[in-house]
């Protein structure tokens, strides 16, 4: 079976950068309002003016943080490329590939992405519902720890004072964390979106490399199936140590008054929504990158 290890240096580098820098955009998100039955979302959103849509698009956007997240993307990105030692390859063709992979993550082109994700979910009377409970103090303070803790300055700081900062967490806050994941999804989604983006990498890779080093399909699959299974404590471990980070200043009463907001039948939508944004942005960063990979590696014998 293929190990990551066997993976192409490129491939490996590719991959965890994107994780680094879509993983945990993706666990953000305040919770939205209840979905209308029926198809009473669609004949709301036939009822307002593009303008009036995008001009509430935009308020939700920058009140839940999603901007700020933006924004940063492209630092998380170099930060992740840079702490990777390079492959074997061509110094000057891994150097131009390094504009190309910072070039995949485009603000514009990911605003525009997360803009049209929303606008499929369109309803005035729950949107404007949203950004009134976005603008509420518990939430604004809450989306401002998360964002500031999304920097490339607050992850390594962190990572420094991790083992710190997880050890003098008491049982009651080690369990508001766990509910917190659980209720967000936020460790599975992690899972699922490195494991899509890897398949992705991986099959396009195996695509285009000497046949020799090609493999199967059901090689493939095997080890996408045995990486999600060796992901997930891992990944549940970063969860829990990116939450306690980034509410360490939250006394347990608002962390548990925010957990409630997810527990309720708009927070599971609202996390269905934010989740299916921040996916199609990591779906369309993975594509540009397998085409940037063969167009700078192969073309020019890296492999």
């Amino acid at each position: 079976m293929m190990k990551f290890g066997e993976m192409p240096g490129p491939v490996k580098i590719c991959l965890l950068t994107v994780m680094l820098a879509i993983t945990g955009c993706a666990q953000q998100g305040a919770p939205m309002a209840e979905p209308p039955p029926g198809n009473a979302a669609q004949k709301r959103k036939e009822t307002a003016g593009p303008q009036e849509r995008l001009a509430l698009i935009q308020a939700i956007m920058a009140e839940s943080g999603m901007d700020a997240t933006i924004e940063q993307l492209p630092a998380m990105a170099a930060m992740g490329f840079d702490q990777q030692p390079p492959p074997p390859v061509n110094r000057e063709a891994y150097e131009k590939f390094r504009q190309v992979f910072l070039g995949a993550f485009d603000r514009d082109e990911i605003r525009g992405t997360i803009v049209a994700a929303l606008e499929a979910e369109y309803d005035p009377q729950r949107f404007a519902e949203l950004l009134r409970l976005l603008r509420s103090p518990l939430v604004r303070k809450m989306i401002a720890l998360e964002v500031a803790a999304n920097t490339p300055q607050a992850q390594q700081e962190m990572m420094r004072s991790g083992n710190i900062l997880m050890g003098q967490l008491t049982p009651h806050r080690q369990e508001l964390l766990r509910r917190l994941d659980e209720v967000t999804g936020a460790t599975d989604d992690a899972v699922d979106l490195q494991v899509m983006m890897t398949g992705t990498l991986v099959r396009n890779m195996n695509r285009i490399v000497p046949p020799a080093q090609r493999k199967t399909d059901a090689e493939v699959e095997g080890f996408l199936q045995e990486m999600r299974r060796q992901m997930r404590y891992p990944a549940r471990q970063y969860t829990y140590l990116s939450m306690a980070y980034a509410y360490r200043s939250v006394k347990d009463a608002d962390l548990e008054a925010y957990l409630g907001l997810f527990q309720t039948g708009v927070g599971h939508w609202s996390v269905s929504v934010m989740r299916d944004a921040w996916r199609t942005v990591a779906q369309r960063i993975t594509v540009k990158l397998a085409t940037a990979m063969e167009r700078t590696f192969v073309e020019q014998n890296a492999f």
